[in-house]
């Protein structure tokens, strides 16, 4: 069980807006005390505010940072659910090998239990692991966009796409 995969998707656009990082921070705060925006902290670790980005299973935070004028996004994946989930799965498996040995008795003569249930529980484990953070990540994705949009509006700022989806891949010629 390795730590969460990197975000594959396309960048999160940003917003450009003419307010200060305390005016963006009070309009914000208002808007979560009204319930508009789930999740908002004003004074994280890191970035000027953070936002709840709801993912499925696994929940996120949408990070945004003022400079210049223009309010940049990252994501991160909150870490605590995904580390607890993972220290049941590792931790159910030889239990479950014993209820599994206690319905089927060693004295009908069988094969040892731990000889199939073993492949048959641990042998999954990575490809459901990655699929879940796939899962995780795209659902923290879709709602951070949602975010930035409800963020937009209650600043009085204008989506701009983001700079890296703009530049052409190494794949493609460019245009001379």
């Amino acid at each position: 069980m390795s730590s969460a995969p990197k975000r594959t998707s396309e960048p999160l656009p940003s917003i450009q807006t003419p307010f200060t990082a305390e005016q963006v921070r009070e309009k914000l705060l208002f808007a979560s005390k009204r319930g508009r925006m789930a999740g908002f902290e004003e004074s994280p670790a890191e970035g000027l505010f953070t936002v709840a980005a709801h993912g499925q299973p696994f929940d996120g935070q949408l990070v945004g940072e003022l400079s210049g004028g223009r309010l940049s996004f990252q994501v991160r994946m909150l870490r605590k659910l995904p580390v607890i989930f993972a220290v049941v799965l590792v931790l159910t498996v030889y239990p479950g090998e014993y209820f599994m040995d206690q319905l089927i008795p060693g004295q009908w003569g069988w094969i040892n239990t731990w000889w199939w249930y073993g492949p048959l529980t641990v042998l999954p484990l990575p490809w459901m692991w990655r699929s879940l953070m796939r899962k995780s990540w795209a659902s923290i994705d879709a709602s951070a966009k949602e975010a930035i949009e409800k963020i937009a509006s209650e600043v009085e700022g204008k989506v701009v796409p983001s700079a890296e989806s703009q530049v052409p891949s190494v794949a493609q010629p460019t245009p001379r």
